[in-house]
C-alpha cells in the first residue's frame, strides 16, 4: 500500500533531482494544498520536499531513508558528530547477521567497522 503523499513527493523529489524544479514545486503543493497549506514559497526547493517529508511521515519511521538520500556520507558524519561525538562511517552501515555470515563465510565480508568475529 502506497500513500498518495509519499507518491506525490517521491516524484517531486525525482523532478528536482532532475533538474525539473517547476515540475517538483507542482507535486510538492499537491501535498501541500492537500494538508490544507499554502503553497511553497521556501528558496531551496530540496530543502522543502525533505521537510514536507518530514511533516508528513513523522514517526513512520522513513526519516532515516530521507536523510540519507539527502546528506552525502562526509556531511552526515558532520552533522551528526556535532550532536553525538562517536557517530562514525561505520553507523551508516548496519552490520551483516553473524546465522548469514556463517551460511557463506568465504563469500560473505562484515561490514567495515563491526570486525570479524
Amino acid at each position: 500500500m502506497l500513500r498518495y503523499a509519499d507518491v506525490a513527493l517521491m516524484l517531486a523529489e525525482a523532478y528536482y533531482w532532475q533538474g525539473v524544479s517547476p515540475m517538483a514545486e507542482t507535486y510538492l503543493n499537491m501535498v501541500r494544498r492537500r494538508a490544507g497549506l499554502a503553497d511553497w514559497s521556501g528558496s531551496d526547493l530540496r530543502q522543502g520536499i525533505y521537510d514536507e517529508r518530514l511533516f508528513e511521515f513523522i514517526q513512520e519511521g522513513l526519516r532515516w531513508q530521507d536523510v540519507l538520500r539527502m546528506y552525502s556520507n562526509e556531511e552526515m558524519i558532520e552533522h551528526y558528530n556535532a550532536v553525538n561525538s562517536n557517530f562514525s562511517v561505520k553507523d551508516l552501515l548496519l552490520p551483516i547477521p553473524y546465522n548469514e555470515r556463517i551460511l557463506n563465510p568465504e563469500g560473505l565480508y562484515q561490514n567495515p567497522g563491526y570486525g570479524v568475529e
